[in-house]
């Protein structure tokens, strides 16, 4: 039987209109208006009605070996009494071919979002993880950019292109689920209510986030046998600015703070449940009516999780005096064992037995690695399943 207090229903009512023109110079242009109106009835949020209102702009022309793209959006949001601030948005991006087999892009592009009546209202609990309503949210904006190049090549037997880009993201009141302690009152006997542990949708007044990322896709053959490729990698430094100015101030200003101290400060600048390195591999070859294949991914370690986690929480340490509390007992001691990241190895064995019929092999995590993507949430071990797929 379900749980009616987590279910909702809900209407939608939506209607967009759309003008595209083609000019005979090589401009297109694409105008429209959309409304939407829903009505929310849910026992995790409560009843709420939102709506949605924008107007947009776009065009987009080919020059030669040049392709542009320009437009703006502006849009209004509401949910009951509650309205948005109206602003406009723009994006523009281009595509250059420079050579044959070589493309050169870059973009810019602003972007809004107000927050969603889950991110608002939402009140429940998960096992014993809680969820806390935050009507006070704001909406976030953010501005990302991106330059980038592809480049195609053939070798011998080998195709496939290389993808280079660089990235940044910027935002202001960024909106993230956070654990925490949220008591209705400042309580300062030292006693821990666990009623009032869990997460909130809160804003991150400005976040800043850089990164390189690099992927490449070929195919050929080898030792004779067709093979494909696929491979990447990517790299992101997550920055909290308001967090790193105060640990930059701390550890510059506090001479007596040990090694360990200072790192444990230096992380609270990272952005919470993120990977700065991740890596992936997929590799497939193919022998008649057989096929095999392997797929890799690592994940460097998070740096910055909630510190109630690992019973560092200045907030807590303060109420008890110092005395850690750790929410989630292992965390921390599984987070001291494992850092220098985690990774998993799949593998699959294919036969075509006809044009319909494929059987598949398939081993999930084949070292048996023990992992997290999730504090306190550890991955499933070896799994070995046996998959028939039929064409009818």
């Amino acid at each position: 039987v379900g749980d009616s207090s987590k279910s909702s229903n809900s209407k939608l009512y939506y209607g967009e209109y759309q003008y595209q023109k083609h000019f005979q110079f090589g401009l297109n242009a694409i105008a429209g208006i959309t409304a939407s109106s829903g009505i929310i009835t849910a026992g995790l949020y409560g009843n709420h009605t939102e709506n949605n209102q924008a107007a947009f702009l776009q065009f987009s022309q080919a020059i030669q070996n040049l392709n542009v793209e320009a437009g703006m959006r502006f849009e209004k949001f509401g949910i009951d009494s509650i309205k948005s601030k109206s602003q406009p948005v723009f994006r523009a991006g281009l595509n250059y071919q420079l050579a044959q087999a070589t493309f050169i892009r870059c973009s810019f592009g602003e972007g809004y979002r107000f927050p969603s009546v889950a991110e608002k209202f939402t009140q429940t609990n998960i096992g014993s993880i809680k969820v806390f309503p935050n009507p006070e949210v704001q909406a976030e904006t953010g501005q990302s950019a991106e330059i980038g190049i592809k480049q195609g090549f053939k070798v011998d037997d080998w195709m496939g292109y290389i993808d280079v880009a660089a990235f940044a993201n910027w935002y202001q009141n960024m909106m993230e689920f956070r654990f925490g302690y949220y008591p209705p009152f400042v309580d300062s006997s030292g006693f821990i209510n666990p009623n009032y542990l869990g997460f909130k949708s809160v804003n991150v007044e400005d976040a800043k986030i850089h990164g390189l990322e690099f992927s490449v896709t070929s195919t050929g053959k080898l030792f004779g046998l067709p093979f494909t490729l696929l491979a990447g990698y990517c790299f992101i430094n997550p920055i909290d600015a308001n967090m790193k100015l105060w640990s930059d101030s701390l550890i510059a200003n506090d001479h007596s703070l040990s090694q360990s101290q200072q790192d444990s400060i230096e992380q609270l600048k990272y952005l919470k449940y993120r990977y700065k390195n991740t890596a992936k591999f997929d590799a497939d070859i193919t022998w008649k009516k057989f096929s095999t294949g392997v797929s890799f991914e690592y994940n460097s370690f998070m740096i910055n999780i909630d510190p109630f986690f690992t019973g560092t929480d200045p907030i807590i340490l303060q109420l008890t005096g110092g005395t850690p509390f750790e929410f989630v007992p292992g965390i921390a001691e599984y987070r001291a064992l494992h850092n220098k990241g985690d990774y998993f190895i799949d593998w699959h064995l294919g036969w075509q037995l006809s044009d319909e019929v494929k059987a598949s092999l398939i081993v999930k995590n084949i070292t048996n690695n023990e992992y997290t993507q999730r504090p306190a949430m550890v991955e499933p071990p070896r799994n070995i399943a046996l998959q028939v797929n039929v064409k009818l």
